[in-house]
């Protein structure tokens, strides 16, 4: 029987998939198998927001993020795509969170990410479009930002548990997903995935979830260098190949996979693959 928070866990990833669907408590609390009398009361007290505000606010930084990466879409449809019932509706809830219109937000953001993207010489030219396979993975998740005391603790919770069931092998596939654009949301609400690929249908304790990535098309680049560094190859990837390119962002979120344990390096760099989700326009 899964615990509540792997049915919490379930929950969230429902929001996560299907922003741009009808998002109501019967559909959520149905999908993790809670009822909706107990489920909304348990979701506010884990996250510490309400469920209407945060699929509210996930919408509308899914919708800032687009608004920067393309430059194909119209606003109208931006606002229908993440889950909004038209254009007045989406540019009312985007100026009172953000305090600027869509289009404003458009035509600064683009700006910034411009200025935001360094002289690097491994970054122009290196980008692959690459059909990848989806994922099965286990993962321990950091509601907490992207800080490292709340990473490590979200890698130890998991990796504790694959050692015990016999699933951290010398050539895992070591995995994170970061859901949110620290640039957008704040840094205390950033999302992160800790994941192992595993066999499909592995089970896990109650702290551990499961989900599938999504396979097709994926921008890659490899990033070998600090951390502080990492922000400048997102911008590059979503504020200028992007709107440059004939994709547009896809509907899932972008992942990285570690090529080396980022703990054991002495001057704590980090050498990884990005993996930015792509679909045709």
């Amino acid at each position: 029987m899964e615990s509540y928070k792997q049915r919490l866990y379930k929950a969230i990833d429902y929001i996560n998939s299907n922003l741009s669907q009808e998002l109501s408590l019967d559909l959520i609390a149905s999908a993790a198998a809670f009822s909706t009398y107990h489920f909304h009361r348990i979701f506010s007290a884990t996250l510490g927001e309400s469920l209407w505000n945060y699929t509210v606010r996930l919408r509308l930084e899914k919708a800032a993020q687009l608004l920067t990466s393309t430059n194909i879409i119209s606003i109208t449809q931006i606002a229908l795509d993440t889950g909004f019932s038209s254009s007045s509706v989406f540019s009312r809830a985007f100026k009172n969170y953000f305090g600027i219109s869509p289009s404003n937000w458009k035509k600064n953001k683009s700006k910034i990410c411009k200025v935001g993207i360094p002289e690097i010489d491994y970054i122009e030219g290196r980008t692959r479009v690459l059909k990848i396979q989806e994922r099965f993975v286990a993962y321990s998740a950091s509601f907490k930002g992207y800080d490292d005391r709340s990473l490590k603790m979200a890698g130890k919770i998991l990796f504790s548990w694959a050692l015990k069931s016999n699933l951290l092998k010398e050539d895992s596939v070591i995995l994170g997903i970061g859901f949110d654009n620290p640039e957008i949301t704040k840094k205390s609400l950033c999302r992160y995935y800790v994941c192992l690929q595993v066999p499909e249908g592995t089970t896990g304790n109650d702290s551990i979830g499961f989900l599938t990535i999504p396979g097709g098309e994926y921008a890659v680049i490899s990033f070998r260098g600090r951390k502080k560094e990492l922000a400048s190859v997102y911008n590059y990837l979503y504020g200028k190949w992007l709107p440059e390119s004939s994709y547009l962002p896809g509907d899932s979120a972008s992942y990285e996979i570690y090529k080396s344990d980022p703990n054991k390096s002495p001057d704590g760099t980090l050498d990884l693959d990005i993996y930015v989700p792509l679909k045709k326009f």
